[in-house]
């Protein structure tokens, strides 16, 4: 499956990567993009790596900060933020 983000066709891919690949092209280093959304630098990196996954309000903030509709981020993901539908991912 593929989607339509930012005007280009971009295969779905797990949530760190879609994090990655907005904070980057949108200019921002892990630690402004931290500091932006209220989040510690190293959970970021662990979002990104896909180590773990933000929870639901943690993914709206780090789009807010990146100033995305959060939507456009998850049309990306092949993969749904904790809290989404009330559980946890693990």
């Amino acid at each position: 499956m593929a989607a339509v983000l930012w005007g280009v066709m971009a295969r779905l891919a797990p949530i760190g990567d879609v994090l990655r690949r907005a904070r980057k092209e949108g200019g921002f280093t892990q630690e402004e993009l931290a500091a932006r959304a209220c989040v510690d630098r190293k959970q970021l990196a662990l979002y990104e790596a896909n180590r773990t996954q933000p929870r639901m309000d943690t993914f709206i903030r780090l789009a807010r900060a990146l100033e995305v509709n959060p939507s456009e981020l998850l049309a990306q993901a092949e993969s749904w933020p904790q809290g989404l539908d009330g559980r946890d991912v693990h």
